[in-house]
């Protein structure tokens, strides 16, 4: 039997995802040289899941973000797009996507998002489960950030409540975006009000009248709410990389390559400098330069990047062709072709060893880690000596002039000196 048709849903406006919504979809930050969107599309394609929908803005559709996303992965997908011209929210992306399929396939399809990297996996799960409409779910810390699930003595899934008020949600589990769903679910989301959460409103009363299987995880899947949440990403995807060490890199002979706690993958053209150190897991991308006395341990260099002399980057993400001179910089996220001058110092922890707050759409978010550094937007500017407290992030385009301490978030293309 042929497998549902998928919509990944890649639109949006990824306003909590500041200080990278400028790059597109969530799925499209590569991580040790390749998206988490293509990612999902090798999943999809090793479970037989052949014929895909991506949802995607009209900036995406544009600079074709997602389709060549899509083409690097050379696989045989049937792939079509379909732009959300606003962001109203994912009921209106799916209502956009399901135009593009054919009708006699809608009596059972997939909704997922773009950043599901076991997307394939969890999908042939839930067709295991043999009913029209079946959900995920997985426990969760904190049921007042997500969509909620009420079950009745079978098991199944009776109701979803949206951010319940802590001490009121119906169960511990969270439904997590991806779905098989069916025409019911199409005709009753057609009746419901267009709103950001109208999604969650049509499922609520599909499965109020026929409730729906659920495949419950014990292991919650990685999921991207918050951009922090892709150090976890980074973390997980070390952890399954193995050693490699491309014939034309070039690692100094005073260099020392640790794979005593992790393997190493250092890429094409890179070149490693004179009594550096490499930690594992490490990914060295594709003509990264580390230069001389610098230590990298537990991080990710995406291809092109230029790590000064002097500099210690750890357990962090940094995105294409940035660059670095020399300092610190720990349990951070750094978007593409950015630029930071010498003695450049992020603090990643608090005083008081508490976890860190972050600001975001909805206001101060807890991202539940007493570790985190800075977040800095493409192309952004960091002038010398510059420090940044916990948690701070530096939007696309900024400026920051020499000698500051960024103690608040500073957004895009703002000066600050």
């Amino acid at each position: 039997m042929a497998k549902p048709t998928v919509l990944l849903i890649a639109g949006g406006a990824n306003s909590r995802f500041f200080p990278f919504q400028s790059l597109g979809p969530k799925g499209t930050f590569a991580l040790l040289g390749k998206s988490l969107l293509a990612r999902t599309l090798e999943s999809l394609h090793q479970h037989g899941f052949t014929k895909i929908v991506c949802v995607i803005t009209p900036k995406d559709a544009e600079q074709q973000i997602t389709q060549q996303i899509v083409q690097s992965t050379q696989l045989p997908l049937e792939v079509q797009y379909v732009v959300q011209s606003e962001p109203k929210g994912m009921g209106d992306a799916v209502l956009l996507g399901i135009t593009a399929v054919a009708p006699t396939e809608l009596a059972r399809f997939a909704v997922c998002a773009n950043y599901h990297i076991k997307a394939g996996e969890l999908l042939d799960q839930m067709l295991t489960k043999g009913e029209d409409i079946v959900l995920a779910a997985a426990q969760t810390p904190t049921p007042n950030e997500y969509g909620m699930l009420a079950f009745n003595e079978a098991g199944l899934a009776t109701n979803i409540i949206e951010k319940p008020a802590l001490g009121t949600e119906p169960s511990t589990q969270k439904a997590l975006s991806i779905y098989l769903l069916t025409e019911q679910f199409i005709e009753q989301l057609k009746n419901t009000p267009i709103s950001e959460y109208n999604f969650e409103s049509a499922l609520a009363a599909v499965i109020q009248q026929q409730p729906a299987a659920v495949l419950q995880l014990e292991t919650e899947p990685l999921s991207l709410k918050y951009p922090w949440q892709l150090l976890r990403f980074l973390e997980n995807l070390l952890k399954e990389q193995t050693s490699f060490r491309a014939t034309t890199s070039q690692v100094a002979s005073t260099a020392v390559i640790d794979e005593s706690q992790g393997s190493v993958y250092i890429g094409e053209g890179a070149q490693i400098g004179h009594a550096s150190r490499v930690v594992g897991p490490c990914y060295i991308g594709e003509n990264v330069i580390v230069g001389d006395f610098s230590l990298i341990r537990q991080s990710s260099l995406e291809k092109e990047v230029h790590v000064g002399g002097y500099m210690e980057v750890t357990r962090s993400l940094v995105g294409t062709g940035t660059h670095f001179h020399s300092g610190y910089i720990g349990d951070s996220l750094v978007g593409p072709n950015v630029r930071v001058g010498a003695g450049f110092i992020t603090a990643n922890k608090r005083i008081d060893r508490k976890t860190i707050g972050v600001k975001v759409k909805d206001g101060v978010v807890d991202s539940g880690l007493k570790q985190l550094g800075v977040l800095i937007g493409e192309a952004a500017r960091v002038g010398v000596h510059v420090s940044v407290m916990p948690g701070k992030c530096i939007g696309p385009g900024a400026v920051v002039m020499p000698h500051q301490s960024v103690t608040e978030n500073i957004v895009s293309e703002t000066t600050v000196s």
